[in-house]
């Protein structure tokens, strides 16, 4: 059986308003605009051009009411040539910003960094480096950002920059601490081992054993971004308050200063302890 709707279908469909998906957070109402070999292109009337991958569109939902209010769907420019792929769209889309999955907790918005052969790079500003198995991605919408969210949250290269491959981005990742998933499936540890099939990952005394299959994201956090974040909002809030003195700021900076040691020495402390744990367990097995 195929996994996808029949294209005939789809394509008969072009320039009416639709629903991709009956219910849920991946739901969006709009005008078909295109049809692809692996995606569709949909506008809503927020002027929200939105890029669906067939493979993960549940069903279409065709409203018969009538035809399309001009007004409401006014002519917007997309992407319409050498983009018959989601990769070649992804392509298209590189270093621009962009909203992946545009509803549910795998939602992420951030500049788009790299498009590889099995994964995407995502920079975000809240959660570091997102990195999106390119089967899991369920649709994928260019956003504007502010400037400061625009800005380059990663000064250094990662070790996975030459990673094109997931196998080749788990063994740049292996004895790290990344964030798999998001949601109730979310797991967070020190990457200790992994094969074409399993993840595993050991998170204090606890070791979790992932799908690759099931594998949706991985987040490599930027260290001390968090802290940087916190101060920007400490930053602003002070400017609007005309009591504070420069005692107080040059305290405030210290302070930060400390807090920011101290949860790197933490951060350090159970990265060592769970790699000491993981090497531990697999010496056991042996």
């Amino acid at each position: 059986m195929a996994d996808t709707i029949n294209l005939t279908y789809l394509n008969d469909l072009v320039g009416r308003v639709v629903k991709i998906n009956k219910a849920g957070p991946d739901l969006k109402t709009g005008k078909l605009l295109q049809v692809n070999d692996d995606y569709l292109t949909l506008q809503t009337k927020e002027q929200q051009v939105v890029y669906f991958q067939l493979k993960h569109v549940k069903a279409v939902v065709e409203d018969t009411k009538g035809n399309v209010n001009p007004t409401d769907y006014p002519e917007l420019s997309f992407y319409e040539e050498d983009t018959k792929t989601m990769g070649d769209l992804l392509g298209q889309l590189l270093l621009g910003s962009v909203q992946i999955n545009g509803g549910g907790p795998a939602s992420r918005v951030g500049r788009l960094l790299a498009v590889n052969d099995e994964f995407l790079t995502l920079e975000t500003k809240k959660d570091g480096l997102v990195l999106y198995h390119l089967d899991h991605i369920k649709s994928v919408n260019e956003v504007e950002l502010k400037e400061k969210e625009n800005e380059s949250v990663y000064e250094l290269e990662p070790a996975f920059a030459e990673a094109v491959t997931l196998p080749q981005l788990f063994a740049a990742l292996k004895r790290q601490w990344v964030t798999v998933n998001n949601g109730p499936d979310k797991v967070e540890g020190v990457l200790s081992e992994f094969d074409d099939e399993t993840l595993v990952i050991v998170h204090d005394k606890e070791v979790y054993y992932v799908s690759t299959f099931h594998l949706q994201s991985i987040v490599v956090p930027i260290q001390g971004r968090e802290d940087e974040v916190s101060e920007d909002e400490n930053s602003d809030s002070d400017s609007t308050n005309s009591n504070e003195n420069s005692q107080n700021k040059t305290e405030k900076s210290s302070n930060s200063q400390t807090r920011r040691n101290s949860k790197s020495n933490v951060y350090r402390k159970i990265l060592m302890e769970s790699i000491a744990r993981s090497q531990a367990a697999i010496n056991d097995r042996n």
